[in-house]
Parts: structure tokens; sequence; C-alpha cells
């Protein structure tokens, strides 16, 4: 039950990762043993409806640098309670001084699995306005606590995160008299700007529970921040492809930076393969710009069209979605082919220095014959 006639929470982007699992309603079972070993845990609930549930699998950037895909299904939600003691905060992040008093060290989690992803609500229980942690720090002290905890239980069951987690967007939901109401009022969903992170304001007039209210404040935001955090999915793993098509044009620059005879060899024959698989990998990350371009537009197109809803976040959905490495790409391929331009002028001297030297070896030889 929340205490007050506002509710404060934090979102972010929770993947969990199941080693082996039979189905969908077996890859939920597995999670829900896991979390409720976790003795901090109650009140726990897995909704799913299995008949009627689909899944895919899920690229994400892996720990070791890696593209890994994971099963997630596109429908259900898991909800519990989890009380993280205030001696572990300092653990878990880095927060200052605070009063103990006014500390919050419970907190109301609900993961949802939307068709665009995970997408996870953190309340802060009881928490005041001036609550510490704020209602984003709640997002990492959870994530960081659950990740340390399914680690050393060690069940088979994984804890990643799509950052960033937290949204960078303060939550806030609350229920007035109706006699309050604003003449002019706007509507229940606001937007304010702030330096770091905005401030997303619902607010109810009438005789509705703060527990209704904030239910349909994430049930009107939840698909949206599930396509944001889908978005970025992508933008991550375009990025880490990024950093290796980088990584190899260092590597190709070095052999052309290296002076003297074994560095000329290895320039000439050994560079050549190099910067074909450079040229082809550059390629292909180009191709992968342009249709993630499409595919954004048309999935923000989608998205709110047959939602009749306006996006709350579309300057954010914009940002991400017109993110693009092209630029860079291109540049990286000018590079690779004057780079092997200069490797194949060195080859025409080399040609031509071997073919003059043999030539007067020959020579010499032809000459001691006849002599």
């Amino acid at each position: 039950m929340i205490a007050s006639n506002s509710a404060y929470f934090g979102v972010g982007c929770f993947v969990f990762v199941v080693d082996k699992f039979e189905n969908i309603s077996d890859w939920f079972a597995r999670i829900e043993d896991a979390l409720g070993s976790i003795g901090s845990i109650d009140d726990l609930v897995v909704s799913k409806d299995v008949e009627s549930m689909f899944g895919g699998v899920l690229s994400l950037v892996g720990s070791d640098g890696e593209v890994e895909g994971c099963f997630q299904p596109t429908d259900g939600r898991i909800q519990f309670r989890i009380n993280i003691p205030r001696r572990l905060h300092e653990k878990l992040g880095s927060w200052g001084d605070v009063d103990d008093t006014e500390a919050v060290t419970e907190f109301n989690v609900d993961v949802r699995f939307e068709y665009h992803g995970p997408v996870v609500f953190v309340q802060s229980v009881d928490a005041p306005s001036s609550s510490y942690p704020s209602p984003s720090a709640g997002v990492i002290l959870v994530r960081e606590y659950l990740s340390k905890e399914l680690e050393k239980l060690a069940m088979g069951v994984t804890f990643q995160t799509i950052g960033p987690s937290p949204f960078h967007v303060e939550f806030e939901t609350s229920v007035h008299p109706k006699e309050d109401m604003p003449e002019n009022w706007p509507g229940p969903m606001a937007v304010i700007k702030h330096p770091g992170y905005d401030l997303f304001r619902a607010t109810f007039y009438g005789d509705f529970k703060i527990e209704n209210a904030l239910e349909f404040t994430q049930d009107f935001l939840a698909d949206e921040l599930a396509l944001f955090y889908d978005l970025t999915r992508v933008v991550l793993i375009r990025s880490m492809k990024l950093d290796l098509v980088r990584g190899s044009l260092e590597e190709l620059i070095k052999f052309h930076q290296n002076r003297g005879v074994r560095a000329l060899f290895s320039r000439v024959f050994r560079t050549s393969q190099r910067a074909r698989r450079l040229l082809v990998d550059v390629l292909e990350s180009e191709i992968e710009e342009v249709r993630a371009k499409q595919f954004g537009e048309e999935a923000i197109r989608e998205q709110f069209s047959a939602t009749n809803k306006s996006p709350q976040f579309a300057e954010k959905l914009r940002d991400v979605q017109e993110l693009s490495y092209l630029e860079e790409l291109r540049a990286i391929r000018e590079s690779v082919s004057t780079l092997d331009s200069g490797r194949a002028n060195d080859f025409e001297v080399f040609i031509i220095s071997a073919s003059t030297i043999l030539g007067g070896i020959a020579g010499a030889v032809a000459a001691l014959i006849a002599s």
C-alpha cells in the first residue's frame, strides 16, 4: 500500500538471461525460483499468459564485448518488493552524505515485457519528495544489488542492463482533490526540462487511489520506453562494431607507419588482405546504418499511429533514432582506400626495383658466360 498521495519512480531496462529452459513457462519459472531465493525480496508475482505469448531472441552486447542473443518474451510482468539495507548503499554506489532518516530502503520493482523488449519501473516506497536516493538512483541500487545477488546464487539466471539505466528522467505521479484542478488544466502528463535529469509529472484530480494512478501512468509509458531501449540496444551493437572497425584501421595505419626493409615487405605483402577485409566490414556497417535509420523511423511511426498516443519523450526517441555513424564509416573507408593505394604504389616500385636488380644480375651472368 502506498501511504501518500504521491509516488516517485525511476525507469531502466533490466534483462534476465536464463542459460537453459524448455519453453516460455519454464523461462519464467527459472527466474521466479532465482528471485525467490533472494531473502530481501517479498511479494514476488510473475504474471504470464503462456498460451498467447510469443518471444524472440534479443541481441545484446555482452560483458566480453561480443554480440550475444538471449530470449525475451513479448508479454508478461515480474513484480516484487525488495529491501536494500542502508549499510549496503555505499557499497552499491556513491551517494554522498545523507541523514539516514531520509534514506529509502524499500523499492517496488515492476519488470514489464513489451513488444519492443523489457522495461522496468522502480518505485521508492513511502518516499518524500526530498527522498534519498532519488528515484533514478534507486534504479542503480536495485540494478547493482540484483546483479550481485543473482551472481552469488549461481542458479543459471544472470542479469544485464541496457543503458541508460536509469533513464534520465525522474518520475512523479500524484493525486489531488478535484476542486484543486486548475481552470486551464492541459492534461495529466507533463515533461519539465531540467539540466541533467528531466522531470515527468503525472497529475490526477478526483477520487483516485494513488495505486491506480501509478498503474495507469506506468501502463501509459511502458511501450514508449520499451521502444526507446530497443532503439538504444541497436545503437549499442552498431557502436561496438564501429569500435572493431576503428581498431582494424589503427592496426593498418601502424603497418604503413613502420620504416625499414622488413616493414616494406610487410606493408607490400600483408596489408592487402587486411585492407580488403576492413573494407568489407565498413561496407556492411554502412548498410546497417541505413537500415537502422529506416527501422527507427518506421518503428516510431507505427508505435504512435497504432496506439493513438502522443509521445511523451519524442526528443529522446528522435535523438537515439537519428544517431548515425555513417559519416565516420565513410571517412574510414576513404582512409583505407588511400592506404591501400599507397601499398599498391609501393608494390609497383618493389617489382620495378626487383626487375632491375634481377635484370642486372642476369646480364652480368650472361657476360660472364660469354667471356
